[in-house]
């Protein structure tokens, strides 16, 4: 159901990112941004999905036919590609008080800022601190700009609230310290999400129409079938056994 969520969010969050790629009145530094997050965001969140559904499938998640591990490392490649002028980039910019963002992110640039600027060696602080931080920075950032998309589009209000909680486990240490939420407030908030998502879910796989998209065949038991049956079969004669001799 989280993965679920996600997509739903996703589409409206890459809808949002190329309307503002495009808007050529923005700064070119903003657009790029917009860029950096989004890819970010989607890489996290298809990366999570991939782990969670192979370790649900078990020994058959890690098979070439079933393409999880093939989408692994195709996503792997993705999140790697460009990852150095991420950082570098995130690292000269990271103030970017024109964008409206959360309490979580802009705890965690304020933090950034704070740390960096107060160093009497900016550059050194900026690598030391700043820059191994940076994909948390993006990607808290990203969530709040997935989330704005999604509720301004009119994604069902059980996949976005289903979404933002899984956005916070993803520093709930933050939000515990600053007396936002306790754990177990948490896991009640996320219990409340799944069971309102649930009874929609034959509802929501239909509505994401990824079915012809789809060529696993653990997917039904009819897929299974049909591809048990192109397998190849090996066999053997059984050896004759000679009669014991007296």
């Amino acid at each position: 159901l989280h993965a679920i969520a996600q997509a739903f969010i996703l589409r409206a969050l890459y809808k949002w990112g190329i309307e503002h790629f495009m808007d050529k009145s923005l700064d070119v530094r903003v657009r790029h941004g917009v860029a950096a997050c989004c890819k970010a965001v989607m890489v996290q969140h298809a990366q999570d999905a991939n782990c969670a559904l192979s370790e649900r499938l078990e020994a058959q998640g890690l098979f070439e036919y079933n393409r999880l591990s093939n989408h692994y490392s195709e996503m792997r490649g993705i999140s790697i590609a460009e990852g150095d002028i991420l950082s570098s980039y995130l690292s000269r910019h990271i103030q970017m008080g024109h964008l409206q963002v959360a309490m979580h992110e802009i705890s965690s640039f304020d933090e950034a800022t704070e740390t960096v600027s107060s160093s009497s060696d900016f550059t050194q602080a900026s690598m030391q601190y700043a820059q191994p931080r940076c994909q948390q920075m993006v990607e808290s950032m990203g969530h709040r700009m997935a989330y704005d998309a999604a509720v301004d589009q009119g994604v069902s209000q059980c996949l976005a609230d289903l979404y933002i909680i899984n956005a916070i486990k993803t520093d709930a240490a933050w939000y515990v310290e600053h007396g936002v939420f306790t754990r177990k407030a948490i896991m009640h908030m996320e219990d409340a999400a799944l069971s309102a998502a649930l009874p929609r879910l034959d509802e929501l796989l239909t509505a994401m129409e990824v079915e012809p998209y789809v060529s696993s065949p653990i997917i039904s038991d009819k897929c299974w079938e049909e591809f048990r049956k192109t397998l190849p079969v090996y066999s053997f004669t059984q050896a004759e056994v000679p009669a014991a001799r007296l």
